[in-house]
């Protein structure tokens, strides 16, 4: 998995946030989000107001 990008922020974008290697999860966000940390295996995104 990558950082998104300054493109990626400022579109709506498809991210897939692994929480586990064995159990990626995909979330949509209609609105652009804004990347926060990275802990261990999982991302954690944050959306912007």
């Amino acid at each position: 998995m990558t950082k998104p990008t300054k493109n990626d922020v400022l579109m709506p974008h498809l991210y897939t946030i692994a929480a586990t290697k064995a159990t990626p999860v995909t979330r949509v966000y209609s609105t652009p989000i804004r990347y926060t940390a990275k802990s261990k295996q999982t991302w954690h995104y944050q959306l912007t107001n």
